[in-house]
């Protein structure tokens, strides 16, 4: 029936009337296929992870709490309106249920992180120790249960009351994220039908979306009548969801036939460039998210380099072949050389730190800089005393750029006055402009000539020395004035100087740097035994004790030879029960990382060996310390460029980079010990005889011992030929970069402690809240700005149009809908049921009076009438919001951003 109809001087007649043909009445299909869809996203979801990881569980009672939570949760959306308050309900009563319930929930987690665990790494330990066998399968079920009511909260919520991809995706896809990145197959039908769950709600959100936030009305026209129309359906987004994933399974079915007809193969390329993002996210963990980052940036081709000294956080370690050094040494060298980049003594779970600052806050230091002599020169100063100053060779080393900001010196280096020294821990060197360090060194193994020069009848003498025999002014008085200071001089003018029967005596009297050394190493000695031998005083660490009782426990460590054997006795007891291997796994955040290694994991690399012997050591009362570098053995220097002044070149690949451990001999000094299993001064085959897994970087010949300790402060690690007898000084990092961390100074030092589960939980929680709510923050501001904006700047007509439509957008949270297109009609019922409450009597009509001339008119508004407009819509907007319950305004303001 035509209600008015006007006509103007264009030709158009535009009429309110109501015009409806319908030819045949045709159902709803929209309820249907939400309902499919969930059930399609809810099962995939489901299947998928199961495929993943088979949990062991009541099946009949998963299946049975599923299935009435489904038909709860379908109900309650199919009738909507009121009754979507359960969805409150019944998320109040989750919580309270996981409070009752948190003692077997706890249970649950740790019995089914325990099985994810070891499908995930493939091995048979235990993440979680000292778990009731009786509560596996009751607490399994109760966290599978809970996890599925979620899912299905989620899931029925979000796809047949509100379709948004946001929160399902955020719920299911980390959990199948957790086998996907660690490599553990999926069933591809499962995965495909989760791919097509979320594409298909993705759609069902995004399509007719311009209609929904701008609230515009339109017309249809036949001849010269426009007829208003609103929120016309063009579409259903539920069909149109179907129709998504029935394109996805026929999509997926027909890739798959032609890749197997076709036989297709990518290219070497994309496989190692996949390979390397798939081990950056294999590695991938919140708890180390700046080494994480750096891992994965790597991986895509930036460069954005992060070291970190986290102990046991990578399941394994991967070379790039790429050169990190370049070394030039003026001659030939016999063995191996280790560049030391730093040293830690301090052991706490996981990770090495150096030793606190206040250690080093004492007498002894300061001496050792008013006399320039430190603890890193003793062992070229012993070389000297014994006559080997024929073997002095000098190292340039040229770090990479991304490798500048590091320093790397060889051990036994020839004081210089350009030498800095930090502490007792390493030197360096100034650099010249190419970035480059020279040292002058001795390059005969240390140790090996000591094995070479000990006889079973080694003891330590007493050595008189005459002051006023120093023929050196400087050097006497220096002398004088250190014995004089520690009440060292006996009688007259003598002192005496403990020094090995093997030195010459007359070549000491000569030496006087070399007599002052060994004056001033007795005080560091004290220094050495008060700091380099402590060791965690935990359960974890008596474990070890009682275990290696047999080699620790009444060593005879009084002479040098003995202190070595007691050294090859624990290096070989670790090569007997631990296997050399680049795929150790993660060491679990609830296991010190040496104990696990010993007692329960039985499988690493240098880091594991140095970190494990440096420890023993240290409880078999032996001084020792960690230190990380690099090594270059003989096949390194074989291999070498050869220049025209007779001086070698090596580049030093990543897969040259080391952890060992560093041993303290009395009247020696710090010297490296090797206790990775695999290694040589030649070659480096780490774990020939044992290794199981697949083979990565250049490995040594013959078995090599190591033996490694640790301690709060720092790990190092020597290597012993079984071959050949003689101990040999290589050793090599099978670390990643960042594995032990670089050159920190003592004030760099780092502490974790364990965080119970509970709180990772709430943290992990509050993150993902935080991240939800920032991102309806930002979803709002984004919406209200651009808004405002078009409420307030622009064509008039185009203004008043948007407000309108916003308008109708809060009265549809009244309950006032126009169902038949009569504006004029709506604009009386609103103004019956909301004047003189949300707005003054006559204001609405006012403003459909100006929305309607806006849109039908042949005049244009004014800017006071885009007032009036704007003054309505702010003001129905502000009694909106203020007379809604708490809940209500939380969905007004950030669900529908009104």
């Amino acid at each position: 029936m035509k209600r008015k109809q006007t006509q103007n001087t264009n030709g158009i007649s535009i009429s309110d009337s109501i015009i409806m043909s319908v030819k045949h009445k045709n159902s709803n299909p929209r309820k249907p296929f939400s309902i499919i869809i969930t059930l399609i996203g809810f099962i995939s979801f489901i299947m998928a992870f199961l495929s993943m990881y088979a949990l062991p569980f009541n099946k009949g009672n998963v299946l049975f709490a599923s299935l009435c939570i489904l038909a709860f949760y379908i109900t309650i959306s199919v009738i909507g309106g009121k009754s979507l308050w359960l969805y409150l309900a019944s998320f109040l009563f989750f919580i309270f249920a996981i409070y009752k319930k948190s003692k077997l929930l706890k249970s649950g987690y740790k019995f089914a992180y325990n099985f994810i665990y070891k499908v995930t790494f493939e091995k048979d330990i235990d993440y979680f120790k000292k778990l009731k066998p009786s509560l596996m399968i009751p607490s399994i079920t109760a966290i599978v249960i809970f996890v599925i009511w979620f899912v299905a909260m989620v899931m029925c919520f979000f796809t047949i009351c509100r379709p948004n991809p946001v929160l399902p995706l955020l719920v299911t896809f980390p959990l199948l994220e957790i086998g996907l990145y660690n490599g553990v197959t999926i069933s591809p039908f499962w995965g495909m039908l989760c791919i097509a769950y979320w594409l298909a709600l993705l759609s069902m959100s995004s399509i007719d979306v311009g209609e929904y936030s701008g609230g515009q009305s339109g017309f249809v026209r036949k001849n010269n009548l426009f007829f208003p129309k609103r929120h016309m359906k063009l579409k259903v987004t539920e069909r149109c969801g179907m129709l998504v994933i029935c394109s996805v399974v026929a999509t997926s079915f027909i890739s798959m036939c032609f890749l197997k007809v076709t036989h297709y193969k990518r290219s070497d390329k994309i496989n190692q460039k996949r390979h390397d993002i798939s081990n950056a996210v294999e590695d991938f963990s919140f708890e180390n998210l700046a080494d994480s980052l750096s891992r994965l940036m790597i991986s895509l081709g930036f460069d954005f380099d992060y070291e970190d000294d986290r102990l046991g956080d990578k399941s394994h370690i991967r070379y790039k072949g790429e050169t990190d050094l370049k070394i030039t040494v003026a001659k030939p060298v016999t063995g191996a050389v280790y560049l030391k980049e730093c040293t830690r003594a301090v052991y706490d779970i996981d990770h090495w730190e150096p030793l606190p600052e206040e250690k080093y806050c004492c007498d002894l230091f300061d001496e050792f800089k008013e006399y320039n002599i430190y603890p890193q020169d003793y062992t070229a100063l012993a070389y000297q005393m014994m006559n080997y100053t024929n073997n002095t060779n000098s190292i340039i080393i040229k770090p990479e750029s991304r490798k500048s900001n590091k320093n790397y010196s060889p051990y036994n280096t020839v004081p210089t006055d350009s030498i800095g020294y930090l502490y007792d821990s390493v030197v360096s060197s100034p650099k010249n402009k190419n970035g480059e360090t020279t040292y002058e060194f001795i390059s005969n193994s240390i140790i090996s000539s000591i094995h070479d020069s000990l006889s079973e009848n080694e003891i330590i003498t007493m050595f008189q020395c005459n002051i006023s025999n120093i023929t050196d002014k400087k050097w006497q008085d220096k002398i004088k004035s250190y014995c004089n200071e520690h009440d060292l001089i006996t009688y007259d003018h003598f002192v005496n100087i403990n020094c090995r029967d093997m030195l010459n005596s007359s070549l000491v009297s000569d030496n006087y740097k070399g007599i002052l050394a060994l004056l001033m190493q007795d005080e560091y000695k004290k220094f050495v035994y008060e700091n380099y031998l402590s060791v965690p005083n935990t359960p974890e660490m008596e474990e070890i004790r009682k275990e290696f009782a047999d080699v620790i426990n009444n060593q005879d460590t009084g002479t040098t030879k003995k202190t070595l054997e007691t050294l090859d006795n624990i290096r070989d007891r670790i090569f007997n029960e631990c296997t050399y291997t680049l795929y150790p796994g993660k060491t679990p955040s609830t296991r010190d990382f040496v104990n696990y290694f010993l007692l329960e994991n039985h499988k690493g690399f240098c880091t594991h060996y140095a970190s494990s012997g440096v420890l023993l050591a240290r409880m078999a009362g032996i001084p020792a310390r960690y230190a990380k570098g690099y090594v270059i053995v003989g096949s390194d220097f074989d291999t070498g460029k050869v220049n025209e002044d007779g001086s070698v070149t090596v580049n030093v690949k990543d897969n040259r980079s080391h952890a060992w451990a560093e041993i303290y001999l009395d009247g020696v000094g710090w010297i490296p010990y090797e206790f990775t299993d695999g290694f040589s001064e030649d070659s480096i085959v780490p774990g020939s005889a044992k290794k199981t897994e697949p083979p990565t970087t250049a490995t040594t010949t013959g078995s090599t011992t190591s033996s490694v300790s640790k301690d709060h402060n720092t790990t190092s690690v020597s290597s012993t030929s079984s071959n050949s007898g003689n101990t040999s000084l290589v050793t090599v990092t099978t670390t990643k970069a960042g594995d032990e961390g670089g050159i920190l100074g003592p004030s760099g030092q780092r502490f974790r402690s364990r965080i119970p589960w509970i709180i990772k939980f709430c943290l992990k929680l509050y993150l993902l809240v935080a991240t939800l709510v920032g991102i309806l923050l930002i979803r709002r501001r984004i919406i209200t700005k651009f808004r405002n904006k078009r409420f307030t700047t622009g064509n008039v007509s185009s203004r008043i149009i948007k407000m309108y439509g916003y308008a109708e957008r809060m009265l549809e949270v009244l309950g006032m809908q126009s169902q038949n297109g009569n504006y004029i009609s709506f604009a009386e019922e609103v103004e019956k049921g909301y004047a003189g409450v949300y707005f003054k009597d006559h204001e609405f009509e006012d403003f459909t009076q100006i929305a309607l001339k806006t849109r039908y008119g042949n005049t244009i508004p004014t800017e006071e009438e885009a007032e009036i407009c704007y003054k309505t819509v702010k003001g129905l907007s502000n009694n909106l919001y203020s007379r809604t319950s708490f809940i209500e305004k939380i969905i007004i303001k950030y669900i529908y951003v009104l």
